[in-house]
Order: structure tokens, then C-alpha cells, then sequence
């Protein structure tokens, strides 16, 4: 069933997602009354007659940007979301079914919408033991701002948040002792990460080709799979994990197509090793995450250390106040993907003592290298039982100007200038000359038979105006940008937006 979902065609999927979508808002608005006296065809296939409890709730956002995108993008987008939970328990407790499918309906970006299973699990739990089996959710990490060692789940990047996953195929046992806990996984039929389309916004200036996705050819496991070992010494918690089978964070390189450029993700076959250390002394929470990962391309490590204090009963007792400071160190440092690789993340919560349960929090980052900073705000507040407002808002801030161009067009026409008039004409020399040109470049594996083809296509063609060299340049200056270790920022500088959500749960 996961696969069918995964290959389903666009067109497809939007008709499945509606019919999904409408089916849920008719178990959310309509509670069907059981009759004795008159049972209809089919009846026990009511949601409404079954043995467990559902729960959910359907949304309505719209998000107002501030710019126009960099690539003509429009400034108003709507969506739809529905997220709903049916569970159910027997034999007293012992073994439930949990069931957690999620639509998303964009008016705008294509691949915005989409439909999950976040959950399809049996668990069944024994005296010192349980298994769960099928569709899952695990979350790893003590951290506030993206936990590092999150490893298990793919992440659903068309959503707003890191902490927003796909569902993963996994068999999970855990074993509790006086020792620990030990949790061992079975992870099947990997997740491709999703990404905004053309249309979408936090997205690269070149497309990103998930029909083209590939992975590790080293990788003759039948299924990843995980341990972990987790332990509480009084203030102390500590926690150990290795991950071994097909990375969560694929590798982008660029295609060397200029009539089509796109970008072509590459899921590598890595090892993760990680601890996690949570200490708590009276209102202070030390949190420390650490990995070190090997793999295909590149090994490297990653740490994130933060401090939490609350403040409980402040402003006269009706809030409780949480501040965060935590910070992010990578040692690939600009050849990292992200632009969490040296940054400082300040941040508090605000949690009132309401009936209304209004909560606000602010996140800071600010990276200590580059300067460039971010800001994220949300607010939310219930209106009665039922109803819930919600308020986001995001800001991308640069403290240098970005320049018109990042690589001079002509130095890109010259050189293959050179190399379609013979004047280089050992493709090696050629790529090695081009390569030197663009000087960056996380985003170009120097290996890829797509960049050898193109030089031979030019010393081939021995004509570079069938390559058209201007949108060579422009395409070439996106990468380069892309690839610019100081501005990271500034590839999501149009982004700034404001978003309303009014939230119905049933």
C-alpha cells in the first residue's frame, strides 16, 4: 500500500486526495445515529459503529508573502489540511491499533498537495516487552530546534516543520531492563523526502527531479534497521543509537542539462552513530545531542548543545515562560546542505493558564559566521471545545547585499568558447577548467557521467551556440549561488510570509 502511494500519478493522487478529504470531512461534521430496528446494507462499515475512538481535526490556512517569488510565484497561497487518529484497544490494554492518515490540498504548489499515512500500527505490550508492527512514527532527540538525531522517519519537507514526518514501514521491539531500554528496528521501503514544485516557495532556484531520485548501489541489506539503548540516572538521561541502511538526507546534484535543469536526489547508504544527554537541575534543562556519520560521499559529525530554564507562575502567575538557547556546529561547515551548520537558535514559549490555552513562541537563529539571521513566530488560541486560530510568521534577514550576478556570464561563453574551437580539447582538461571556474560546489559531483557528457557535447558539437551559452551562464550563476556558503539565506530572501489557520477538531 505504501509503494501504491508513492507511485500514484499526479492527476491520481489529487482524485484519491479528494476523495479521502471528503470522505474525512464526513466523519468529522456527520455522526450517523445507530438504529436497532433498521440496520442498512453494509452498516457495520460505519466509522461511526466501530469498536475504537476517532479523533482529528480539519484546517483552513491562507499565507500572504511579502514579495512576489524570485521566480514569479504568486503572493497568496490556500490550503486545506485534515489529520485524523482512529484508535483502538483490547485485551485490557495489552494490544491497540492505531490509525493516523493526513491530507494537505494547495491550491498553488502541486506538490504541496498530498496524502500520508503517518500511522497504521499494531503493538501489542508484554510485561517487560511490546512489538509494534506496520506504518510508525519514532522520534529521536532531546533538542528544541530540529533534533540531529532524528533518523528513523523521513521528513515531509512540503510541510512547515522538521517535525512534520511520513510515515515509515517498520517492525520496532523494545525489551525493558534494569539496566535500560533497548529498541531494536526493522525499517522497510525507504521514504523519498518531498519537496516544493515549481510553484511552491522554500525552494531552490532549480527544481528538484524526485522522478529521477536514486539509490546507493552499495546498499545489499534487505531493510535498515536501528538500536538504541536509553537509561535515567536520577537528574540524568543518556541515550545510545546506531542507525545503519539508506540516508534520510539525500545528496543533490545538479544534471548538467541546461534545456531541462534539475537537480537529482541521491540517497546514500550511510552509518549513524549518536548519544543524546538530557540533565535536569530545578528549573534548568542541559540538552546535548552528538553524531558521527560515514557513508558514500562524505563523513562528518554534528552537535547540538542548548540550555531551557522556566520560569513557572510569571507575570503574576498566569504564564508559564520557557526560554532556549541552544547551538548548532557542523564540521562540513559551508559544504553542509543546510544552513544549520554554524548557528546560534534563541527562542522561548509562552503557555497561559487559561481555558483558552493560548500559547505564543518566538525562534531566533543567527548564523555567528555569515551574520544572517531568522525569525519564526506562532500564536495559537482556542475559541470554545472545538475551535482553535492559529498565527505563523517568517523572515529571512541579510546583512550583505546580494550581487546581481555570482558568476560573470562571460568568463562561462569564454571558456566554452575555448573548448568548441579546440582550444581545450581533452575533456578532462575541460572539466577540470570548468569546474575550477565555478569553485564551489556541493551541488556538482566531479564524477557524474551528466558532467562528462556535457563536456563531450560541447567538443562533439564544436558549436557553442547550439548550447545556448547565455542560459548556460544563467543556470550556472544559480548553482553558484546555490553553493555560496556565506548566503545561504538568501536563496529564501522573497519567502517572508504570514500565515492564519482556523482549525476544527472533532
Amino acid at each position: 500500500m505504501l509503494i501504491f502511494f508513492q507511485k500514484l500519478p499526479v492527476h491520481a493522487s489529487k482524485r484519491v486526495g479528494s476523495l479521502l478529504l471528503t470522505t474525512l470531512l464526513f466523519i468529522a461534521t456527520n455522526t450517523p445515529a445507530y438504529s436497532e430496528e433498521k440496520v442498512l446494507p453494509f452498516d457495520h462499515l460505519n466509522p461511526a459503529h466501530w469498536p475504537g475512538e476517532w479523533s482529528g481535526s480539519v484546517g483552513l490556512e491562507s499565507r500572504t508573502y511579502r514579495k512576489t517569488g524570485e521566480l514569479g510565484q504568486d503572493t497568496q497561497a490556500f490550503s486545506a489540511v485534515v489529520a485524523a487518529e482512529y484508535f483502538h484497544s483490547w485485551d485490557r490494554g495489552r494490544s491497540n491499533i492505531q490509525f493516523k492518515p493526513f491530507v494537505r490540498l494547495d491550491h498553488e504548489d502541486n506538490e504541496r498537495s498530498h496524502w500520508d499515512i503517518r500511522e497504521l500500527s499494531w503493538s501489542h505490550r508484554g510485561s517487560t516487552w511490546n512489538i509494534r508492527a506496520g506504518i510508525g512514527q519514532v522520534h529521536w532527540g532531546v533538542t528544541e530546534f530540529r533534533p540531529i538525531v532524528d533518523v528513523i522517519n523521513q521528513i515531509d519537507g512540503v510541510e512547515d516543520t522538521y517535525f512534520a514526518k511520513q510515515g515509515q514501514p517498520l517492525v520496532n521491539f523494545t525489551q525493558r531492563t534494569d539496566v535500560g531500554t533497548f529498541d531494536v528496528y526493522a525499517l522497510f521501503s525507504t521514504r523519498q523526502r518531498t519537496y516544493p514544485g515549481e510553484d511552491g516557495r522554500f525552494r531552490l532556484p532549480i527544481t528538484i527531479d524526485t522522478t529521477q531520485a536514486r539509490e546507493s548501489i552499495n546498499d545489499s541489506e534487505p531493510f535498515d534497521y536501528a538500536i538504541r539503548w536509553k537509561q535515567t540516572f536520577d537528574a540524568l538521561t543518556i541515550a545510545l543509537s546506531h542507525f545503519h541502511g539508506t540516508s534520510r538526507d539525500p545528496r543533490l546534484i545538479f544534471n548538467f542539462d541546461f534545456d531541462r535543469p534539475r537537480l537529482i536526489p541521491i540517497y546514500e547508504e550511510v552509518d549513524q552513530s549518536s548519544i543524546e544527554l538530557e540533565y535536569l537541575w530545578n528549573e534548568t534543562t542541559f540538552k546535548l545531542e552528538a553524531l558521527t556519520r560515514s557513508g558514500d560521499a562524505v563523513n562528518y559529525e554534528q552537535a547540538k548543545g542548548g540550555i531551557e530554564y522556566t520560569w513557572a507562575g510569571a507575570f503574576n502567575g498566569d504564564w508559564d515562560v520557557t526560554g532556549i538557547l541552544e547551538y548548532m556546529w557542523d564540521s562540513r561547515k559551508g559544504e553542509a546542505p543546510s544552513f544549520l551548520d554554524h548557528d546560534f537558535l534563541l527562542g522561548f514559549r509562552l503557555f497561559s493558564n487559561d481555558i483558552n490555552n493560548t500559547q505564543l513562541k518566538m525562534g531566533f537563529l543567527i548564523d555567528d559566521q555569515t551574520r544572517e539571521k531568522a525569525v519564526n513566530l506562532e500564536f495559537s488560541r482556542s475559541i470554545n471545545d472545538n475551535w482553535d486560530v492559529r498565527v505563523l510568521a517568517s523572515a529571512f534577514i541579510e546583512t550583505d547585499p546580494v550581487p546581481d550576478s555570482f558568476l560573470p556570464s562571460s568568463s562561462v561563453i569564454d571558456l566554452l568558447n575555448d573548448i568548441s574551437t579546440g582550444g581545450i580539447s581533452n575533456i578532462n582538461d575541460a572539466s577540470d577548467a570548468l569546474l575550477e571556474l565555478l569553485d564551489f560546489n556541493i551541488y556538482v559531483d566531479t564524477d557524474s557521467e551528466e558532467l562528462q557528457r556535457f563536456i563531450g557535447e560541447v567538443i562533439i558539437n564544436n558549436d557553442p551556440t547550439t548550447l545556448n551559452p547565455i542560459s548556460i551562464a544563467s543556470t550556472l550563476d544559480s548553482l553558484y549561488r546555490m553553493g555560496d556558503p556565506n548566503r545561504k539565506m538568501n536563496l529564501f530572501k522573497e519567502d517572508d510570509y504570514i500565515q492564519f489557520e482556523i482549525i476544527r477538531h472533532f
